[in-house]
């Protein structure tokens, strides 16, 4: 069979013209030919890769920005009466040796040492070398929507990567597209924007790009986008509206709506809105099974 790379997109009228197939391959066999060709959807691809890509490291990124709930292992090197463990508060605020109170909240682990040091430097120690290391990480928060089985909120312990997040959230539904919007805030300027990510599923199931598979960040929203619909309409066995299952290809269409009926002439069009204008593109299904 010929691989033909014609991908549906949102809202596409695929339409079979009546007429005889005299000299065409029999619909039924093409039918069945076209289930069989049938390749797994997102959804039933995400468990498998996941298993490949679930020994890949983890890294901490160094730009974490401690919060409420993470816990804090703080040392002085050469001052054991200095090192502590300490849980960052509701507000933001940890409680250390001859320091006191002072606020952590939206610090890295780097920008804390160095706040520790300054602090100890003036009054207590001459050029003191502090180590923070963030033994649990509780003020993760990664919002998944769209397409997954459980949308809402996630608090997470640590870093977390794409693939973690969407099999904490059950994993994708049927309804999944070929792409993942990642909205993350950042400040800029002294004002906060918003940053938007574009993940191919192709890169992140099939090719298996370790690159898609990127480190999530506090406040990241995470939308695994819908397919859209597509309408196959003619001579088929089961005419009607059919949800777009990742990048699907209009013999995949043929085969949700059940093939061919015994006398679709196997030529057809598909009608694509673009930019507010309707294209008409024609195809030959008979050209496409040989």
């Amino acid at each position: 069979m010929k691989s033909i790379k014609k991908f549906l997109f949102f809202n596409i009228i695929f339409m079979l013209i009546l007429g005889c197939a005299t000299s065409s391959p029999e619909p039924e066999k093409i039918a069945t030919n076209l289930q069989k060709s049938h390749p797994p959807t997102y959804s039933e691809l995400f468990p498998q890769q996941l298993s490949l890509l679930s020994e890949q490291k983890r890294p901490i990124s160094k730009d974490y920005k401690i919060g409420p709930g993470d816990l804090l292992d703080i040392s002085v090197f050469g001052v054991e009466d200095l090192q502590t463990k300490v849980r960052v508060s509701s507000s933001g605020l940890v409680t250390l040796p001859l320091i006191g109170v002072i606020s952590v909240n939206g610090l890295t682990s780097y920008e804390l040492e160095k706040k520790i040091e300054k602090v100890l430097g003036k009054k207590y120690i001459y050029n003191p070398h502090v180590t923070v290391f963030i033994k649990e990480y509780k003020s993760i928060k990664i919002t998944v929507l769209g397409a997954i089985k459980n949308p809402k909120v996630y608090e997470v312990p640590r870093d977390i990567h794409l693939m973690e997040i969407i099999s904490m959230a059950g994993g994708l539904t049927e309804e999944a597209g070929d792409k993942i919007y990642i909205n993350r805030p950042m400040k800029k300027s002294n004002r906060w924007i918003n940053k938007q990510i574009t993940i191919d599923m192709e890169d992140l199931f099939k090719k298996g790009n370790p690159q898609a598979n990127i480190l999530l960040k506090s406040g990241d929203i995470v939308h695994i986008a819908k397919g859209g619909t597509v309408y196959v309409i003619g001579e088929v066995k089961k005419p009607g509206a059919y949800s777009i299952k990742g990048r699907m290809t209009v013999t995949q269409a043929l085969a949700e709506a059940g093939g061919l009926t015994n006398i679709a002439a196997l030529k057809g069009k598909i009608f694509r809105m673009v930019n507010g204008v309707n294209k008409k593109i024609p195809i030959d299904i008979g050209e496409m099974m040989k």
